[in-house]
């Protein structure tokens, strides 16, 4: 039997294993727990220009998260720089 009709059931078990694998990590480690940190970061960079809030992760995707929510017409407040709201 040719070798090629092993690869695609082998491609599609491995795919499969995995696609289970991360569902039934859901229940352990929730996926959203710290989106509120990105949005509000992206908020803040897409807003004010700054980027103070959590700088530790890359801005890119946090840009691609906040885009929508910004064009829906979400701001960053206006909070004075002595705000503890704004200590991470």
């Amino acid at each position: 039997m040719d070798r090629n009709h092993y690869v695609v059931p082998a491609v599609v078990f491995l795919i499969g294993v995995g696609i289970v694998r991360i569902l039934l990590s859901y229940s352990v480690t929730a996926q959203a727990f710290d989106e509120p940190c990105h949005v509000a970061a992206a908020i803040e960079l897409l807003d004010k220009g700054t980027y103070t809030l959590d700088p530790v992760h890359p801005p890119l995707t946090r840009i691609a998260i906040g885009i929508p929510l910004y064009l829906a017409g979400a701001r960053f407040p206006d909070w004075p720089a002595s705000d503890p709201r704004l200590r991470g």
